[in-house]
C-alpha cells in the first residue's frame, strides 16, 4: 500500500465510525475539474478531505479547489498523519461537534457510545 494509501485507510476508518455519513471517493481520471480525494455529507454539512503521504502537499489546483469548497461554506481537511497538516483527531473531533455522538460505533463496529437514555416516566416534576 502508498503511503498515501495509508493515511486514506485511517481516515476511512474514523469515517466508518459515524452510521449516516455519507462518504464519496471520487476516483481521478484526469478529466474535468480538479477535486479533492473525498467529499462528506453529514448531518447536512460538507466535509471535503485530501490526503497526502507525509510531508507532501496539495497541487495549486487542489489548494483552489479548497479555497474555492471554503468559500462555498464547506470544512476541508488536508490529512498527512503527521503535525504539519490537519489531524485526524481534529476531523473526529468536527464530526462529534456536528452530532455524532449519540450512536458512535466503535473499531469493531458495535455502538460504543450509547445514546442517551429516556428520562423515566416518575422524573417529571410536579
Amino acid at each position: 500500500m502508498t503511503p498515501e494509501g495509508v493515511v486514506k485507510r485511517r481516515v476511512r476508518a474514523v469515517l466508518n465510525r459515524f452510521p449516516g455519513l455519507y462518504q464519496y471517493w471520487p476516483v481521478p481520471t484526469g478529466y474535468g475539474p480538479a477535486g479533492l480525494d473525498c467529499y462528506v455529507c453529514f448531518r447536512g454539512r460538507l466535509i471535503a478531505i485530501e490526503t497526502k503521504a507525509a510531508g507532501k502537499h496539495p497541487t495549486p489546483r487542489q489548494r483552489v479547489c479548497i479555497h474555492e469548497l471554503k468559500e462555498a461554506g464547506a470544512r476541508t481537511f488536508v490529512i498527512d498523519g503527521t503535525d504539519n497538516t490537519d489531524s485526524l483527531e481534529s476531523l473526529e473531533a468536527h464530526l462529534l461537534m456536528i452530532g455524532g455522538y449519540d450512536h458512535l460505533r466503535g473499531p469493531n463496529g458495535h455502538e460504543a457510545v450509547p445514546a442517551s437514555p429516556a428520562p423515566a416516566a416518575d422524573s417529571h416534576p410536579a
